[in-house]
């Protein structure tokens, strides 16, 4: 895999189209020397598999999606007509924001004119109770440098909404793509699991075991038909003697 990036902190790869190509857009990140992996989709930037994105590394691929996806583009040549043209930077970054205070609503408009009206309840993060949430300042809100967040003040910290949060709560189109993409990570996630455990000399049965789930839950993370958590995937790395970032590989 050609290196793409590489800021001393993380580096990124593309994968390069050979005899197994890959119709999904994707990078690999690494971090921690080889000790962190992940496989992240492009241009959106959510995690297929391996472990959660450090915020850090999430914004240094937001500042060069454009040329993750050009590297992919070209080295993937014939898969360009397959990819979903709908979901480019103009349609991460805000053209403009503005706050319903009557309504409690957000009226968001996009750098490619979508537009949407969204419940401002709706894209916050969800409240945890040791810590909860301060009121939001509204009427503070501003858009973020990389145009592609929604920074909102809240006492003393800064409430970041994405811009793929209003999109899936507002947009049907974008809740559908993202349901396309969760197929594929189940489907790449299922056939990693699958692989190590014959790796492993385990049958089904006897991996089933060692992780304390049925027959039926590993068969079907193995089709792909069910994604599963990261706490899950977590234990069938330790039956399997492996790291999360093994999921990561190709």
């Amino acid at each position: 895999m050609p290196r793409i990036l590489d800021n001393g902190t993380f580096r990124v790869y593309v994968y390069a189209n050979d005899d197994n190509p890959h119709h999904l857009p994707h990078c690999h990140v690494y971090w921690g020397g080889n000790d962190h992996a992940s496989v992240v989709s492009l241009p959106d930037l959510v995690v297929i598999v391996g472990e959660a994105l450090p915020r850090a590394a999430r914004r240094y691929l937001r500042a060069n999606v454009d040329v993750l996806m050009a590297a992919w583009q070209r080295l993937n040549p014939g898969e360009e007509g397959k990819m979903n043209k709908n979901w480019d930077r103009a349609a991460m970054r805000f053209a403009s924001i503005r706050h319903v205070d009557r309504q409690g609503m957000l009226d968001v408009t996009f750098e490619n004119g979508d537009h949407f009206l969204v419940a401002t309840e709706s894209v916050l993060p969800v409240a945890r109770r040791a810590a909860p949430l301060p009121p939001p300042d509204w009427a503070g809100m501003r858009i973020g440098e990389t145009g592609d967040v929604i920074e909102v003040p809240a006492g003393d910290s800064v409430v970041e909404v994405p811009w793929d949060r209003i999109r899936a709560t507002a947009d049907p189109e974008f809740r559908a793509h993202l349901a396309d993409r969760a197929v594929e990570r189940a489907r790449r996630l299922g056939g990693r699991i699958r692989a190590m455990r014959l790796e492993a000399g385990l049958t089904p049965v006897a991996l089933a075991a060692k992780v304390g789930v049925s027959r039926e839950v590993l068969a079907n993370l193995e089709a792909g038909k069910t994604e599963p958590q990261t706490d899950l995937i977590a234990d069938i790395a330790i039956a399997l003697g492996r790291r999360l970032r093994d999921f990561a590989e190709e």
